[in-house]
């Protein structure tokens, strides 16, 4: 059932109320000001530009299922994305070369301004490895999100980790990139040292986010599992509409 099957859990669920702030629209999308205020409504930044790189994954090869709800899934996401002034760049079906170019290209473009706010949005299948030095704590574990290229690791471990994005990987780019806030969203399953770093919502987020922040939202863990129909989406979209 899990390979049928997205699987989730909220971790950090409202964040992204805060990272999400309605402006008004610029012809340019991207280039949209927006005001940053702490609790007092005082303001104390800016920020210059909104990017979003939106990836999903739907289409794989023998060892991995269809996932048909992700290419509605990630089109919403961007048409929402787009309407409060985002600048979106939706990637479909990437192999591992072209998910790996596609998110150094997207750095480099908009990642090292910092006053820009990034969001990257995956949606596709997870996967689990418990390592050999490990304990049975899945927070010291290894996630990876799936490229439409990915092989099974049950045939060969060593490729799979050639042809799927870790989370460790993940944390190095949220290192590399200098602008203000980030926020990395998964709606895949996974476990992994790197969604144990933060385990509840600080009293002060909205102080917080006028400061460099990076903050991860995943919807799955390793052992829960949804249908294919995101749930999460749908209340990821209806948050970032004001709800």
């Amino acid at each position: 059932t899990m390979l049928k099957n997205r699987t989730f859990i909220f971790l950090i669920a409202f964040l992204l109320a805060d990272f999400i702030v309605s402006p008004a629209i610029a012809q340019e999308r991207g280039i949209v000001p927006v005001l940053i205020k702490d609790k007092s409504g005082n303001q104390v930044g800016l920020y210059k530009g909104s990017y979003a790189l939106v990836i999903g994954v739907s289409n794989y090869g023998e060892y991995w299922p269809t996932l048909r709800g992700v290419r509605d899934d990630v089109r919403v996401v961007s048409e929402t994305l787009n309407s409060q002034g985002f600048k979106v760049l939706l990637v479909e079906n990437p192999n591992y070369a072209e998910l790996i170019s596609k998110m150094n290209t997207f750095i480099r473009d908009y990642g090292f301004d910092p006053q820009n706010r990034l969001l990257f949005y995956f949606a596709g299948h997870g996967y689990t490895h418990k390592p050999s030095y490990a304990s049975n704590d899945p927070e010291e574990w290894m996630g990876y999100f799936l490229a439409s290229n990915s092989p099974d690791p049950k045939y060969s471990h060593a490729e799979f980790v050639d042809i799927a994005l870790s989370m460790q990987r993940i944390e190095e780019l949220a290192l590399k990139i200098e602008s203000k806030h980030v926020l990395f969203v998964f709606d895949s399953c996974f476990s992994g040292s790197i969604f144990s770093m933060v385990r509840a919502i600080p009293g002060d987020i909205k102080e917080r986010t006028a400061k460099h922040v990076r903050q991860f939202i995943t919807s799955g863990s390793a052992d829960e599992t949804v249908p294919d129909v995101s749930i999460f989406r749908r209340q990821f979209v209806s948050a970032i509409d004001g709800e």
